[in-house]
């Protein structure tokens, strides 16, 4: 073989070995806390039981996975996909804070009408916060949540009691809640390798959860870390 052939036939194998690391994290988004310990991580993964990408996050401590890759997104009543569901980043920003770096990521539903999702999460030493902006658009005029998919992906005894705040040996889940959205409450998911979110809420529409009108933000979705007690007083500004 000549020397152009090995070197094409070394390029394309290189290339094949990429290949299912792009397929696995596509659109990698990250954001840093000042002190450099936590990071925040926001991409769009394949998921087990469909061929359809769906949005997540990881959350790292010092290179070590803090949150392991959960989903994100909501299921809009009688609306297929799941809103997050086969979602393309449209575009990205960073900025900083009194003593935090944020990441602010815009997606648009591929497929669909053009239905949206915001996320924007802020990296602070002692925690991580993110929420959801749902914005206006055509197919989405009347917003009718029937469910929140978000995940922690913190393992833990599947027949542990996932109150909120939801405490941990490293880490502690909470939320700020918004007037009118349900409040969060948690449940176990795959034999204690995530809590998954979910909303009691009634509304004058069967099945959803929360009626209301975009543009939607979501209560803060909370991540503290660092040793007991933990609070809020953390994270300033939210």
């Amino acid at each position: 073989m000549s020397d152009l052939a090995m070197r094409a036939a070394s390029g394309l194998a290189s290339l094949l070995l990429l290949l299912p690391c792009a397929a696995f994290a596509q659109d990698e988004r990250r954001v840093t806390s000042p002190d450099g310990r936590l990071e925040f991580r926001i991409f769009v993964t394949s998921q087990a039981d469909t061929t359809m990408p769906r949005l997540a996050y990881q959350v790292m401590e010092e290179g070590r996975t803090l949150v392991g890759t959960s989903l994100l997104g909501f299921d809009l009543l009688e609306q297929e996909p799941l809103l997050g569901e086969n979602a393309g980043l449209v575009s990205s920003k960073q900025s900083s804070g009194a003593g935090f770096n944020s990441l602010y990521t815009h997606y648009m539903q591929n497929g669909s009408l053009g239905r949206y999702l915001d996320v924007e999460a802020r990296a602070y030493n002692a925690g991580i916060a993110f929420r959801f902006v749902i914005p206006h658009s055509t197919p989405v005029e009347r917003l009718l949540i029937a469910a929140e998919t978000t995940e922690f992906g913190v393992p833990h005894a599947p027949a542990a009691e996932l109150s909120v705040p939801f405490e941990a040996d490293r880490l502690t889940v909470t939320e700020i809640p918004v007037p009118g959205y349900p409040k969060m409450a948690l449940t176990s998911q795959d034999h204690g390798t995530y809590a998954v979110v979910r909303l009691s809420g009634s509304t004058t529409i069967p099945h959803a959860v929360y009626d209301g009108r975009p543009p939607f933000t979501s209560p803060w979705r909370i991540i503290l870390t660092g040793p007991k007690p933990r609070t809020l007083a953390a994270l300033p500004g939210l």
